[in-house]
């Protein structure tokens, strides 16, 4: 392991660490207990349902945007679940790292394509976490008007082709042909290579067809997540307002974005925490929810990855047999 990668490492641990102390030092720990034992299973089965349908919906998504066809949405879809395994097991994100290289060993996808796909697939995720973010501060001010609804689509999809037509510029070529080779030179990637792969990959979503189907299907991983927190919050009573779910989402979403311990430790809780407290939820409920959401998004992973995991043990059975002969 490279010394940048113990560093970052170190900064994770460090970060999941303080952000555990600031959520629980003031825990009651008896009611914790209470409520991690009245968890009900049925709202718990529907954030799990929710949870596998969105993992389903970006694999579809990640196919859309590397222009794929409807046979290797599964192999986009074993190489998303193993990405999100990784991100419960390891620290620092190194499950966006394993996705990519699943994709390429699975699918036996160029370095260029694989890469490209993924950073457009992750693009959509933040503009998403933006608009949502932008939704729930409206909200939070009480200033949201029915037609805000309007607004905040028409928001969204004048971002995302400002964006599109900002990918096309030359500036912008420059600055990944840079990035390209300052971060992806250990994968063996040609930039001119890379850049021109990236290019025809948003060239593709500058039509009409292909951009509003990555559009809609990334609308629906966004309805399936939210329903996911929802499900989860209703696992331990709780019914709050419906903006509720979305501003959980929203803190999750941005903290997951940190270098953090294996499985967002300390991030989910400190979130958990200081979104539900707008609603005067106690401290041991909001760290029942985010164990909730963290526990069956390792199990809904544990168990899509089961296959991938059967056959590594039986490689590894293999090599021992002879090993031993």
């Amino acid at each position: 392991m490279s010394s940048r990668r113990i560093q970052l490492l170190g900064v994770g641990i460090v970060i999941s660490a303080i952000f555990l102390y600031l959520a629980l030092r003031d825990m009651d720990w008896r009611a914790l207990g209470q409520t991690l034992l009245g968890v009900q299973m049925e709202p718990l089965a529907l954030s799990a349902g929710m949870i596998a349908i969105g993992i389903l919906l970006r694999g579809w998504r990640w196919s859309l945007i590397a222009d794929r066809d409807a046979q290797a949405v599964t192999s986009f879809v074993r190489a998303t679940n193993l990405g999100i395994l990784g991100n419960q097991l390891l620290p620092a994100r190194l499950g966006e790292v394993i996705r990519i290289v699943a994709l390429n060993r699975i699918l036996k996808t160029g370095l260029s394509e694989s890469v490209g796909s993924a950073l457009i697939d992750r693009i959509f995720d933040t503009v998403v976490l933006f608009i949502s973010a932008w939704l729930v501060s409206t909200l939070m001010v009480r200033a949201f008007l029915p037609q805000g609804w309007l607004l905040g689509l028409g928001a969204a999809l004048a971002l995302l082709s400002i964006g599109l037509l900002l990918a096309r510029t030359h500036r912008f070529h420059a600055w990944l042909t840079a990035w390209s080779e300052r971060y992806l030179h250990r994968w063996s990637l040609r930039p001119d290579s890379f850049v021109c792969v990236f290019n025809a990959m948003v060239g593709r979503l500058m039509h009409w067809r292909t951009g509003s189907s990555v559009v809609a299907v990334a609308l629906l991983v966004w309805l399936a997540d939210y329903l996911a927190v929802l499900a989860a919050l209703w696992s331990i009573g709780l019914v709050l307002p419906w903006e509720a779910p979305l501003l959980l989402w929203v803190m999750l979403a941005a903290g997951s974005a940190l270098p953090t311990a294996p499985g967002y430790v300390g991030v989910y809780q400190l979130a958990a925490v200081l979104a539900l407290a707008t609603y005067d939820v106690p401290a041991h409920q909001a760290i029942v929810v985010s164990l909730v959401l963290q526990g069956v998004t390792l199990l809904v992973s544990l168990i899509g990855a089961g296959g991938e995991i059967r056959h590594l043990w039986s490689r590894g059975s293999r090599y021992s047999n002879v090993h031993d002969a």
